[in-house]
């Protein structure tokens, strides 16, 4: 079960390095504009699709939170591991909350796209992701 959890926990590191070595360089506007710019063109290219496809890889982030962080709490004994989890899972579920409720505005119409994330609050997110997981990381390396 570990490597599984240091599978999961080693792809969120790849994934959010990108972001972060952004955030490190101190240029994110870069990137996001480039996120924003590529899921527009995205959701021209999908069409009405696009909003259902958008709400289910919502939920599919929620539901991939929710077993990596349970993965870490149950797994993982380190109790500086999991507090720092429980940290990180109730800023996610207030960060998700608000991603929900911007989609539903921008669905209904009553929020432009550009304005959909907060970066500043996805900057947060993905550098606490990214210290996350690489801690989840080298406690399974070297503690297990």
């Amino acid at each position: 079960m570990n490597i599984g959890l240091a599978a999961f926990a080693g792809l969120l590191l790849l994934l959010y390095s990108v972001y972060f070595y952004h955030i490190m360089k101190g240029r994110p506007q870069e990137f996001e504009i480039e996120l924003v710019r590529a899921l527009a063109e995205w959701m021209i290219n999908r069409g009405p699709a696009s909003r259902s496809q958008l709400w289910m890889f919502y939920v599919l982030s929620l539901i991939l939170e929710i077993i990596y962080f349970s993965l870490v709490f149950y797994l993982l004994n380190n109790a500086v591991i999991k507090l720092f989890t429980i940290f990180l899972a109730s800023f996610e579920a207030l960060h998700l909350g608000m991603v929900g409720i911007n989609l539903s505005r921008f669905f209904g119409g009553s929020m432009p796209l550009k304005n959909l994330l907060n970066w500043p609050i996805e900057r947060t997110s993905a550098v606490l992701f990214f210290t996350h997981t690489l801690l989840v990381v080298i406690n399974i390396i070297y503690l297990h």
